[in-house]
This record gives C-alpha cells, structure tokens and sequence, in this order.
C-alpha cells in the first residue's frame, strides 16, 4: 500500500495491523520488490490518495515457457486484456 496525507506526507508500507491480513500467504518475493518500492510509488500520488500494488506470479506458464526456450524461442510480446475489452466480446458473442 503506498499512501499520500492530504497535507503531502507520503507513506509507503503497511502498519502491522494492516498487514497482518497476508500472513497466511505463502511465497517470497526474491527481491523483485523491494519495502522500497511503495514509498517510491507514493511520490507519484496526489494529496489524499492511495495506490495498492499486487503482485503475482503465473506459475501455470512455466512449463510453457520452458518449452518455447528449449525450442529456442524467445518472448517478444507481453500483453494484458484490459477487462473491458474481454466483458464487450463476451457480450458481443451472446
């Protein structure tokens, strides 16, 4: 969570009470992000917001992507679907 005061001060980690919702999560963020990373993000923020970042891992394209490198391929492309496009085709095929 990454959080600006109405008054400018900037805030970039949750308070224990706060955090103490992902304890049962399991994993380890291997240095990708870093207690840093919020604070830096909160910088950008107008007065009196906040932003809540997610981070995930698709565990699921490994073996994919294990194939396309044995292959010798290589990712050129990443994109995501924004929700409102995949909502307006599923809409459009009904």
């Amino acid at each position: 969570m990454a959080r600006r005061r109405a008054g400018g001060a900037v805030r970039g980690a949750l308070d224990p009470s706060e955090a103490s919702v992902f304890d049962d999560i399991e994993g380890e963020v291997g240095g990708l992000f870093s207690e840093e990373d919020p604070a830096l993000i909160a910088e950008d923020l107008v007065p009196n917001s906040s932003a809540a970042m997610l981070v995930w891992e698709d565990t699921w394209a490994a073996g994919i992507t294990g194939a396309v490198r044995r292959a010798g391929g290589e990712l050129v492309a990443h994109e995501r679907i924004p929700a409102a496009v995949v909502e307006r085709a599923y809409e459009d095929a009904a």
